[in-house]
This record gives C-alpha cells, sequence and structure tokens, in this order.
C-alpha cells in the first residue's frame, strides 16, 4: 500500500507532507476512509464487453425527447418539419404547382406564397395533417408520444397528457397507422423465415352460471336441444347461458400471419416482419401468403398446425411441435413470430382492450414497425414517423372522418 502526498499552506508557500490518508494501489476498490483492498471477481463484469447495457438504455437512443421538443421555438418546429418534408429548410415544393423554389415566406400566417401560381400553403397541406386544428409542436409531442412507447399508446391518454379530445388523439394516431400500412415494404423475405398465426378479437366470455344445476333448467335445454334443426352441439352451446353473445362475439374472430426473416447472425432476432390478416388459419391463405412474400427455396420453419403441411413443396419447410418442445436440438423454431405475438397481444389485453376487423391490419403493421425499429434511436423513430405522415399524400380513410368519410370493408389478405 502506498501512501499519499498532500499539500500544506506554511506561511504564505506551500509545501509537500505526507497524507494521513494513503492512496490507493492500481486495481483496488476505495472502502472506507481511502483503504485499498483488491476488487473481488464479479467487479470486472464492469468491463466485460458481454455485459453492455441494452440499446434502449444507452444515450445513443435517448437522442430527442420531450425537452427537446419544449427548448424549441415555433420556428424551428416549422423547419423541423420542413426539413422532414422536402428535406431542406430553405427550399420548398409547393404542392398545387410542384414547382421547387425559395418561396415567399408570410410569417405572420406561417405559411409561404408560390412564386409560380401565387397560391398560399404551409408544412402540412396535401399531407395526412392537412386542415388542421393543432398546432405543429402538439403534433410533435403525439408523434414522439406514439413513437417512445412499447406496446402502443391509447388515445385517452393522450388526450389526458395534451388536453384535447379523445377522438382528436384517436384521429391522430389512426392516420399514422395509415400511413405505415400504406408504406410497409412487401420485397420478398429470404434466407430463414420463420411463419404462424395467432387469433385476435371475438374472445368468448364465460356467463353466469346461475340455473344450470337445476334439472328442471337442464331438461328444459335439453328439449330445446333435441327440436332444434340445427347441429345438436352448436345449438345447444348457444342456449347456454352466453352462448348467444358469445357466438356474436365469435364473428369478429380474425387471425393475424406473420412471417419473420431472421438475421444471418445467430441470436439477433428478427431484422423484416410481413403481416397479413384473415378469417381463418386454413392453408389455403397461408400458401397464398407464402408464395407471395417468401423467396422460392427459403428456410421456412413453422409449428405443427395443419395450415403449414403444403409448405414443403415450394421451400424447405421445417417444423416444432409444440405439444412437445418450443424448440428442436437442431434450432428448429418460431420464437421471433411468437415474440411479435407477445408484444400485440399485450397491446391488446393491457392498452386498447379490444381489436375490431375493421382495423385489425392497421393495428397489425403498427406493431410491424414497433419490432423492426426496435434498435432505432428515439430521434430516428420520430423522424421517421414525420417523413412518412409528410410525404404520403391525404389521407383516404381518415380524411375528413368525422363528416362521413370512413373505411367501408376490412382489409384481409393484404
Amino acid at each position: 500500500m502506498c501512501s499519499g502526498i498532500r499539500i500544506v499552506k506554511v506561511r504564505g508557500r506551500c509545501s509537500p507532507q505526507p497524507s494521513p490518508f494513503p492512496r490507493p494501489q492500481r486495481g483496488c476498490a476505495l472502502v472506507g476512509r481511502g483503504r485499498g483492498v483488491p476488487r473481488p471477481a464479479w467487479f470486472s463484469f464492469l468491463s466485460d464487453p458481454e455485459m453492455a447495457e441494452h440499446f434502449l438504455l444507452t444515450t445513443a437512443c435517448r437522442n430527442f425527447s420531450q425537452h427537446h421538443i419544449s427548448q424549441m421555438t415555433d420556428e424551428q418546429v416549422i423547419r423541423f418539419f420542413s426539413q422532414a418534408r422536402w428535406g431542406s429548410e430553405d427550399m420548398q415544393a409547393c404542392p398545387a404547382c410542384g414547382e421547387i423554389a425559395n418561396h415567399y415566406w408570410r410569417r405572420s400566417r406561417a405559411q409561404w406564397r408560390c412564386r409560380g401560381c401565387c397560391r398560399d400553403f404551409s408544412v402540412t397541406s396535401g399531407t395526412a395533417f392537412s386542415h388542421r386544428k393543432i398546432s405543429l409542436r402538439r403534433i410533435l409531442e403525439m408523434i414522439f408520444n406514439f413513437a417512445v412507447s412499447a406496446k402502443g399508446v391509447p388515445a385517452a391518454q393522450l388526450a389526458r397528457s395534451h388536453g384535447h379530445r379523445w377522438r382528436t388523439c384517436w384521429l391522430l394516431t389512426a392516420k399514422l397507422r395509415e400511413v405505415l400500412l400504406k408504406n410497409r415494404e412487401t420485397t420478398l423475405l429470404s434466407g430463414v423465415v420463420q411463419m404462424d398465426g395467432g387469433y385476435f378479437g371475438g374472445k368468448r366470455r364465460d356467463a353466469n352460471q346461475h340455473g344450470l344445476r337445476t334439472q328442471a333448467y337442464r331438461d328444459a335445454v335439453a328439449a330445446k336441444v333435441e327440436s332444434a334443426p340445427t347441429p345438436r352441439s352448436r345449438r345447444r352451446k348457444q342456449l347456454l347461458p352466453g352462448g348467444v353473445e358469445n357466438a356474436r362475439r365469435r364473428k369478429n374472430r380474425r387471425v393475424i400471419m406473420v412471417l419473420r426473416e431472421l438475421f444471418p447472425e445467430a441470436g439477433s432476432g428478427a431484422r423484416r416482419t410481413i403481416v397479413s390478416v384473415a378469417r381463418s388459419e386454413n392453408d389455403k391463405d397461408a400458401m397464398a401468403l407464402a408464395q407471395r412474400f417468401i423467396t422460392p427455396g427459403a428456410v421456412v420453419m413453422t409449428d405443427e398446425s395443419g395450415a403449414f403441411t403444403q409448405l414443403s413443396h415450394w421451400f424447405d419447410h421445417k417444423t416444432v411441435q409444440h405439444s412437445i418442445e418450443y424448440s428442436t436440438k437442431d434450432g428448429v423454431n418460431d420464437n421471433q413470430a411468437e415474440s411479435y405475438f407477445s408484444r400485440i397481444r399485450r397491446a391488446e389485453y393491457g392498452v386498447f382492450h379490444r381489436f375490431t376487423p375493421l382495423y385489425l391490419m392497421d393495428y397489425a403493421q403498427e406493431f410491424v414497425w414497433r419490432e423492426d425499429s426496435r434498435r432505432q434511436s428515439m430521434r430516428d423513430k420520430v423522424e421517421v414517423l414525420l417523413r412518412l405522415s409528410l410525404r404520403s399524400g391525404r389521407s383516404a380513410g381518415f380524411g375528413a372522418y368525422y363528416q362521413g368519410n370512413r373505411r367501408a370493408l376490412e382489409i384481409l389478405n393484404a
């Protein structure tokens, strides 16, 4: 143990004196008042590259926050939107005539006047945010809250956080999902692809069982079953308490078919995801989906469901029996497909509480984006959402939504 040196001021000058608190040796940890003791073995994990913290906990991920938005001036917010839409803060493209120039800036209206056609336009003209009633700053804050959440953000929470009505916040998040669906990547998957299907919506509920224990009620149900022209099992199920309601709810049940392309490096997860909504998990829809989005000859991993039995004719099909194991000894599994279902299932139960068939494809694509962008920084996510929203034109399904322009049919097998 080496002794330290302290500087003592004596009569206006400094002189070195031995310190009463010795300096610890290299490789020792400070314990107590400067005493050096050897570091324990577990202390080495701090410098171990294998024990590095998760990306979501690093400063590289937290490069954009709500505080940054609050510190922006109104002019900086407009420049942020301009950069996302036109790729420049000084040049704009007129949405009416298409002329690209440094147009006349009208400060009082926060708009530009085109040098060619003399029409006025803003940074949101002709976009999903056309005819907006809220400020650009508030839109940016909501996009940030949408991007930063891991399992989705409910419109009611945005309404409470930003002081707007629920339908205003729901409409903005619905437009973001529509933009993600409109710009989804559908190039062929290759390499190793995992495929699976999961049912969402139409969950049955157990009714109150009072009265089932009496013999008179059982006899009445049996008499109706015997006299019913419909199949016995189906009729009996509907005659039981809650059976009619559950039959009605079951009509809203849909299956999400997911295909996930894996990284070549083992343990890195999936890098691309494609989803489609169908009425049931059947071999016809599964085969059509695989032929449409998977390169012929690719390795396709599924479970033992009968819907995937025909895949071996076109692909290198490998299966895992979930009734026995989650993964085979050779590494055959569909864990990445289950990972996608895990995220969207938690959103269904804990965030949105239900999915309806009309917008199920929108929600499915939202969680495709969340899975595929899980290793992007906060700023990158916000910029991607804002850029897609400003470059995808007007909203087809949610523009003038409360004036009657609404989607009529659900999106199936897309």
